[in-house]
């Protein structure tokens, strides 16, 4: 998926459809603990639909008075621990 296309794309989108409400309810968990790193298993999509395991590395930036969330998604670290393959 070219970078366009992503920018901008709501996080949720990136899910798998049966993973969005569980993995809402950590991302919410995890911001509201002002934690970095994920803990738990997350998959995001590959464009032929498989699940590819990610760890997201969440920042909150306070700019102009406001929270702003910056994350990263790093598939590295998890491709590693299960031995998964692109």
């Amino acid at each position: 998926m070219p970078v366009e296309e992503i920018v901008g794309m709501n996080r949720s989108q990136m899910y798998p459809l049966e993973d969005r409400e569980r993995n809402k309810r950590i991302f919410q968990k995890n911001v509201g603990m002002d934690r970095v790193v994920t803990s738990e298993d997350i998959f995001i999509l590959h464009l032929d639909r498989r699940k590819i395991p990610v760890e997201i590395i969440s920042n909150i930036l306070v700019v102009d008075n406001n929270k702003e969330i910056c994350e990263s998604l790093n598939v590295i670290p998890r491709i590693k621990l299960t031995g998964y393959h692109i």
